[in-house]
């Protein structure tokens, strides 16, 4: 059996047999990451760009206007978050490092689950951008004061020659939908 490695997923967490250890086990073809940090030989990475945290609100927010919300205005509407994950711990760290403890009335992994309930009025919700349907007319999308730092969405591929076909058609999919999605990658600016 191929010996697993951990993967550095920009967290600090070390997790045995994640991406490199699934693909060294032939379990993946490709895998994204959100936090820029893939370290192993086999695997090259493609930057598809930089993903904005945004404040996702009601329609009817008082905010909708301004343009802009600051991170404790969102967080005095009651937050609706995930449950505890990579994403969600970047995302109370940056709040607690503004001062704010969050408040969570509800928590789903579900994207659409979340953009259901800020659609109802039951709180407001903190994003990255490439999780939120822009289309929804019953919310509104913002930019917080102060920003969350982005995260930055890297795409890990096995080394050529092992790379198939479907892993290359995904990479080429991935690069366009995140062009049209995303601001851009590090290193593009």
């Amino acid at each position: 059996m191929p010996s697993r490695s951990p993967w550095r997923d920009g967290t600090g967490d070390e997790r045995e047999g994640s991406l490199a250890g699934g693909y060294r086990l032939s379990r993946v073809d490709e895998g994204l990451n959100g936090h820029g940090g893939v370290d192993d030989s086999l695997l090259d990475t493609v930057d598809l760009g930089t993903d904005p945290f945004l404040a996702v609100l009601p329609r009817r927010s008082p905010y909708t206007e301004s343009g802009r919300v600051t991170l404790r205005e969102v967080e005095q509407m009651g937050l609706i978050g995930e449950h505890h994950g990579s994403a969600q711990r970047y995302i109370d760290d940056a709040l607690h490092q503004h001062g704010i403890a969050p408040r969570y009335v509800y928590r789903t992994n579900d994207n659409g689950a979340m953009r259901a309930m800020v659609r109802s009025g039951l709180g407001a919700a903190m994003m990255p951008q490439l999780a939120i349907a822009s289309h929804d007319p019953d919310v509104v999308i913002l930019p917080t004061t102060p920003a969350i730092a982005p995260r930055f969405i890297v795409l890990a591929l096995p080394r050529k020659p092992l790379r198939t076909p479907a892993a290359e058609w995904f990479a080429e999919i991935a690069r366009e939908v995140c062009a049209e999605r995303l601001g851009p990658a590090r290193g593009s600016g």
